[in-house]
């Protein structure tokens, strides 16, 4: 039992640190997302002395052909408007350099969203792994001669194939939304229960029923949540609801159009059980450096 709950320990230690890793991440992503924003900025700016560059030179031009037709008196003139016109054409240069130099960087920044979207799977991948050893860790010390359950397992971990709200790795700090985290994760394991029974149809309407709730009530409240804690991962969570939304979207089109009913279900709930575990340890979590400063957005006058 003892090793159990060491490797339990250990196990929730590597989840932390995990988590830090994915934190930095999202903050390197949004800080990436600002220098493409600042870069579109510059651009604009570069593209308006350019334009001002060629009025410029224009402009120049024609005064050299006015100095010109005023003869001598104009001779003063029109070396200055030569002037003008080689600094128009300085202004055009510094600007075409700018533009090339502000190409490559958004390039770099592309490449680096890319990375940063194949590490961020690469760390969902772990994360739902390490929630996976945690589970086969909790079933195990459940079933010890002991009869004890570790401290970061909910008094349910005998059901192996269960998802277990570990407060160690899963709560945000806000009760609120770990209490609709718990009802989600009931609904999916109760939908277990269901498919086990051979009730998958029977079951599966509930879990259709809540989901539309859910994602109106849940995914409005956090996202509007995050904004007021002005949380890091703010945007990095409406982009993942996003995506979860599409791929739900697609599982009920071929839900409603396939002939195999047990096997969507399954993938339904596999899909369900996997992304609220890596979103919530890998997203949500994020909350939890945030909640203590309880920072509101005034409301408008």
């Amino acid at each position: 039992m003892k090793t159990i709950q060491d490797g339990l320990n250990a196990n929730n230690a590597m989840a932390k640190a995990v988590d830090q890793i994915k934190q930095s991440g999202i903050q390197m992503a949004s800080s990436i997302q600002s220098l493409i924003d600042a870069s579109h900025s510059i651009g604009q700016v570069s593209r308006d002395l350019k334009e001002i560059a060629l009025q410029t030179k224009i402009l120049a031009l024609n005064a050299g052909v006015e100095a010109a037709h005023a003869g001598e008196r104009g001779a003063t003139f029109a070396v200055v408007a030569e002037q003008i016109k080689e600094i128009a054409e300085r202004c055009k240069k510094a600007s075409e350099n700018t533009s090339v130099l502000i190409q490559n960087s958004l390039n770099i920044c592309k490449t680096a969203v890319t990375c940063g979207e194949g590490i961020e799977n690469d760390i969902d991948s772990i994360v739902y792994h390490q929630f996976e050893i945690t589970q086969t860790l909790s079933n195990l010390a459940s079933q010890s001669p002991t009869g004890d359950t570790p401290a970061s397992a909910d008094t349910d971990a005998g059901q192996p194939d269960k998802i277990i709200f570990n407060p160690a790795t899963m709560a945000t700090g806000e009760n609120d939304i770990d209490q609709q985290h718990r009802n989600l994760i009931d609904m999916i394991n109760q939908l277990g229960d269901a498919v086990r029974e051979g009730r998958e149809r029977e079951g599966l309407n509930p879990l259709l029923d809540f989901l539309t709730d859910y994602v109106i009530k849940h995914f409005s409240a956090e996202e509007k949540r995050m904004d007021e804690r002005r949380c890091p991962a703010a945007d990095a969570n409406k982009q993942a609801h996003a995506k979860m939304l599409a791929a739900y979207t697609d599982w009920r089109k071929k839900y409603d159009t396939g002939n195999d009913p047990k096997g969507m279900v399954l993938e339904l709930q596999k899909l369900l059980s996997k992304w609220l575990v890596t979103h919530v340890c890998g997203i949500d979590c994020s909350l939890r450096q945030t909640a203590a400063a309880k920072v509101t957005v005034p409301a408008a006058a």
